[in-house]
């Protein structure tokens, strides 16, 4: 299977458009989970020293480290899932490795590869999603995408059609109904900004459904998954996470709390869950995310930014600090186990306020070096007292 990193955005030409309407959030994700879009025609496909460049005359989507699928080209070799190196308006190179130098014969064609999920089941503006890789745990996610202005999100053992599923992620107990991803923050066609980053286990979402914050407030929520601490813990590793209530604009405290983005350690608001605990038994378990509250005091409480201590950015040697973002569950007392980690998302301990963009490129470090990482705020401009900001590698792989 495919260990390349795949990323999907709203600024590409043609890309699905989020908005307020039914069944908008599935055609995003079916199109970066299972179709691909962005389908060229390729004028010429030609090799030099190790390097493909490919020629599109009348022009593509196609960016750095993004992934197409190159198809009808002889040599074979150059067939198939390729990361772009660089591109301009009308061409990109990819790794021709052990190719022959020349040119390519065929009818050519290039599109954004898939993440590489299947569609299990279907209905109207409902679907469900499951990971093709035979290594994946299993899990499916269900999305009732038949409202306007925010979807509902639920995780499943396993599912016999649409609406029918065992071990259902959260328990109605937990969120009734399942839990919610904003779309927009008015019931109309008007777009607004997303991306989606995924490997073929894993996928995260970033909506801006609110015009006020976008793009510097992204919701950010996922499935799939986890790196898990205990080698037996694979069955039941996968998460889900959302917003617990309904908040379109992304403003309230608890449904920010609940974002991957913002998590705070000791919310019971927290909307991030595992379809058991790491023993295998039970039901829904709700996860914790610490990160937030990285080096913070020893309260452990609140989640705005006057009870957090966050380092200054630059430190005091110079540095940018990316950790892990990690997965806590409660045990049966009253402290908690380090249950995995987020597969490729990384928390900013530091206060970076405005010095990073969405989609800016960070300077890396340690296991990092060498990979493409992304930011994406999830927080506003360092006035309004929110300092959110995660980073995503966009290179991998992710395990």
């Amino acid at each position: 299977m495919s260990a390349n990193i795949k990323i999907f955005h709203s600024a590409m030409p043609g890309a699905p458009v989020l908005s307020g309407t039914a069944g908008a959030l599935i055609a995003i994700l079916d199109a970066c989970l299972v179709n691909g879009f962005g389908l060229k025609s390729v004028d010429s496909i030609v090799v030099a020293a190790g390097i493909a460049t490919v020629s599109i005359p009348s022009g593509h989507i196609f960016e750095k480290d993004s992934c197409i699928t190159v198809a009808g080209a002889t040599p074979a070799g150059l067939n198939g899932e390729k990361k772009v190196l660089s591109a301009t308006a009308t061409t990109l190179t990819f790794d021709a490795t052990g190719i022959a130098n020349g040119a390519a014969t065929g009818t050519l064609t290039a599109v954004l590869t898939p993440a590489g999920f299947t569609k299990l089941f279907s209905g109207t503006n409902l679907a469900a999603y499951k990971s093709s890789n035979p290594a994946a745990s299993g899990g499916v996610l269900r999305v009732d995408d038949t409202a306007t202005q925010s979807a509902r999100l639920t995780g499943y053992e396993s599912m016999s059609d649409v609406n029918t599923g065992v071990g259902k992620t959260p328990t109605d107990v937990q969120v009734s109904g399942g839990l919610y991803w904003p779309k927009s923050s008015a019931a109309s066609a008007a777009a607004r900004d997303w991306m989606v980053i995924a490997d073929d286990r894993t996928f995260y979402v970033f909506l801006a459904p609110s015009t006020t914050y976008s793009p510097t407030r992204y919701f950010t929520a996922g499935f799939g998954d986890t790196l898990p601490t205990l080698a037996t813990d694979t069955t039941y590793s996968w998460f889900v996470s959302g917003q617990p209530a309904f908040d379109p604009s992304v403003t309230g405290s608890t449904t920010r709390a609940s974002d991957l983005g913002y998590a705070n350690f000791n919310l019971t608001s927290g909307a991030r869950y595992s379809p058991r605990s790491f023993t295998g038994l039970g039901s829904a378990v709700r996860l914790d995310n610490p990160n937030i509250k990285w080096r913070s005091g020893p309260s452990w409480s609140g989640n705005t930014a006057a009870s957090n201590i966050f380092i200054a950015f630059p430190n005091c040697d110079g540095g940018l600090y990316i950790e892990r973002s990690q997965l806590l569950e409660a045990t049966t007392t009253t402290g908690w186990y380090f249950r995995a980690e987020l597969p490729g998302f990384y928390h900013l301990p530091q206060q970076t306020g405005d010095q990073f963009l969405t989609r800016d490129r960070l300077p890396t470090n340690n296991a990092l070096v060498g990979r493409s990482v992304w930011a994406v705020r999830c927080g506003a401009a360092v006035t309004s007292g929110d300092f959110g900001t995660v980073a995503l590698d966009i290179t991998g792989p992710w395990r």
